[in-house]
């Protein structure tokens, strides 16, 4: 939490935005919490674990937050906790600390911990953890989806349909910090999912400076057949989405599968150069086979664009 305070306070003085949000009621309600929470520190772990949990009759998750006690140390934490939250729900035995939103919730969730250890969601999180782990969020996104409500177009369109989990993790390799994302399917991905190709080479990715903060590649399928069929499914969820985008293509003298799709390879990346306000310094960088096909396309586009413009404001393309 001390921390967390100086990292806001530092960033505040460089960015106005953050400093106004910082100095409102909102901003220093935070830091009020922060600055509660250093109370607890000393008398806890160093994990510290934040789960929603769907239990039966109850329309919504219920929060509970759980810690790890310091051996020999759990009368300071009591004390700790009625002195900075004194209504929180909290129950506290030798060696855990469990905090929900209500007295009630806090008794239904108690029960139930280490009920789901042996389930693959929990034997999922155990194999995270045997890697090691800083930070983790990981999402049963199959159990999230049988009790929400589901829109059987909009995942096939997505490839959600047997998506199972997300895990989302940070920790440090070689004395760096590694973000990692996984997605678990319980079959073969289709849809958006199916789009991404095996880990291979990917020559865009020599774009990215060394100074990036943030990059992202990917290895896709051809990128052709991934446009034609996102716009049969798209056309599926809206019955005229072909004919809108045949007006929109029209209008522009650019076709997206036969000028843009047709002409990029199977690999690409983002880079976030300059973590700058408003908008942030980036590069896009993609493979690209047939280069004269988008050439074409963005003097077609520019043409369009001059005729119906004044001349002051016509667009030039540069070598």
């Amino acid at each position: 939490a001390e921390e967390a305070v100086r990292l806001i306070e530092q960033r505040s003085q460089e960015s106005e935005a953050l400093r106004e949000w910082w100095t409102s009621s909102r901003g220093q309600a935070l830091r009020t919490l922060l600055e509660r929470m250093q109370t607890l520190s000393p008398l806890i772990g160093s994990e510290i674990a934040f789960v929603l949990v769907r239990t039966a009759g109850s329309g919504q998750p219920l929060p509970l937050v759980m810690a790890e006690v310091q051996p020999g140390r759990q009368d300071e934490l009591k004390s700790a906790l009625e002195r900075s939250f004194p209504a929180a729900p909290a129950h506290l035995s030798d060696r855990l600390l469990a905090v929900s939103d209500t007295r009630s919730h806090l008794s239904a969730l108690l029960p139930r911990l280490g009920a789901g250890a042996a389930s693959e969601f929990g034997r999922q999180i155990a194999s995270e953890y045997e890697r090691g782990v800083g930070t983790l969020l990981a999402i049963n996104a199959a159990e999230a989806a049988v009790a929400g409500r589901r829109n059987a177009e909009m995942d096939a369109v997505l490839g959600a349909g047997n998506l199972k989990h997300i895990l989302i993790q940070e920790r440090e390799v070689q004395g760096s910090e590694q973000l990692e994302a996984a997605v678990v399917f319980s079959g073969p991905r289709s849809g958006l999912a199916s789009w991404l190709a095996a880990p291979g080479p990917i020559g865009s990715a020599e774009y990215v400076s060394p100074d990036a903060v943030l990059a992202i590649s990917a290895a896709t399928r051809n990128p052709r057949e991934a446009f034609q069929e996102l716009t049969a499914a798209l056309g599926r969820l809206n019955p005229r989405f072909q004919e809108e985008l045949a007006e929109a293509e029209a209008g522009t003298g650019v076709s997206i599968a036969d000028d843009l799709a047709a002409a990029l390879g199977t690999d690409f990346t983002f880079a976030i150069e300059r973590p700058t306000l408003p908008l942030p310094g980036w590069v896009l960088a993609a493979e690209v086979y047939q280069p004269d096909l988008i050439d074409g396309a963005a003097r077609r586009l520019v043409e369009r664009v001059n005729a119906k413009v004044p001349e002051e404001r016509r667009l030039a393309l540069e070598e």
